[in-house]
């Protein structure tokens, strides 16, 4: 797919996060630079254009004044947030496998954009490409993904638990700063894409969610659900 795409809740949901930070008013503005309103975004399930989603995070960047925006709306963002999605992925039995049905079903959320998978080491670093370079506020939807990804592992590791490293694409990143303040661990630059680094052994960490307690959505299910 040449165009990659987000399914309409993430934006719906990051847009409920912006409505606790400024007037309705000034997300309503933001959305409107995007060439988006509240009723395309709470009509019917769908998905669109992820530049879109990009172009609203920097409107709202540009009005507070804020350059790391995605860095803001990561730490308060929620795995469980991604609905159905999240359900199958978090009843995996294993991180690895939590991280595989990730891959399997990212088709639902982000069509056009790709799970990327390495070895460093004893660590694996798990990233999203988001595919929206050099798209004007990229590097603020760039500043969530390790957010999210961090979130994910947590299911399974605990909720103290935090990547070895931590990976951006670009030699320049303005967000360098706030995100190494936020994870409290070195920020690399010039990865393949947004990223988390991991040691090998942790994709072995155990669903911590009794088995009879899990969702029981197959990935078949998913298309209709969501």
């Amino acid at each position: 797919m040449d165009t990659p795409l987000v399914n309409k809740l993430i934006l719906a949901n990051v847009v409920r996060l912006m409505d606790q930070l400024v007037s309705h008013a000034s997300v309503d503005r933001a959305l409107r630079k995007a060439g988006l309103t509240r009723k395309v975004l709470d009509g019917r399930p769908g998905y669109i254009p992820f530049s879109q989603e990009a172009l609203f995070a920097e409107a709202i960047a540009r009005h507070l004044g804020e350059k790391n925006i995605g860095v803001i709306v990561g730490e308060q963002f929620r795995y469980k947030a991604l609905g159905w999605y999240a359900d199958y992925v978090l009843a995996a039995p294993t991180l690895g496998l939590a991280f595989e049905r990730g891959q399997r079903a990212l088709p639902l959320l982000h069509p056009g954009c790709n799970v990327t998978l390495s070895q460093s080491g004893t660590h694996v670093v798990l990233g999203l490409d988001t595919r929206l370079h050099p798209v004007v506020g990229a590097r603020h939807v760039d500043q969530v993904v390790p957010f999210l990804l961090a979130d994910l592992a947590r299911h399974f590791l605990g909720e103290t638990w935090t990547p070895s490293w931590v990976e951006m694409t670009g030699r320049n990143i303005p967000s360098e700063g706030a995100l190494e303040q936020s994870f409290d661990v070195q920020v690399r630059r010039g990865g393949e894409a947004p990223a988390i680094a991991l040691e090998l052994d942790a994709l072995a960490a155990p669903n911590p969610v009794a088995r009879a307690n899990r969702s029981m959505v197959r990935l078949q299910d998913l298309p209709k659900l969501m």
